[in-house]
């Protein structure tokens, strides 16, 4: 009879097959899931993926350099004063530079003027 009852006691502590299997297929879902999710992950950190941010902060910054730009040189050619464009205005476009750059983490920049081969204006304001 104390055979028996070890018997039923060990059958009874096992797992059945069918949980087994459920547990199983559970694990497979979840490392499945989670390989996915690392996937993406890789996906979104990627070179293409990271030029591509890269471009478009850098495109955001040339266009709000532009409109900062635009605006000041409209000031002064209200004031009959020519646009700000040599070393003596430098410090008025660094200030520019710095105040656009500011929220831009690892973007550097100024002001290049074909006209005279010059680049003024340069910040690395986040450095």
């Amino acid at each position: 009879m104390e055979e028996s009852a070890d018997k039923s006691d060990r059958s009874s502590s096992r797992w059945s097959l069918k949980r087994q299997i459920r547990a199983l297929g559970i694990l497979f879902v979840s490392t499945i899931l989670l390989a996915c999710a690392f996937a993406v992950e890789l996906a979104r950190n990627s070179d293409a993926a990271r030029i591509a941010d890269a471009e478009r902060q850098l495109d955001q910054a040339t266009a709000q350099l532009l409109a900062h730009y635009s605006y000041v040189a409209k000031a002064f050619k209200q004031r009959n004063v020519a646009e700000p464009d040599t070393a003596a205005d430098n410090r008025l476009l660094v200030s520019i530079t710095a105040s656009v750059l500011a929220g831009m983490p690892r973007v550097e920049g100024g002001f290049y003027f074909a006209s005279r081969s010059q680049f003024l204006g340069y910040a690395y304001p986040t450095f």
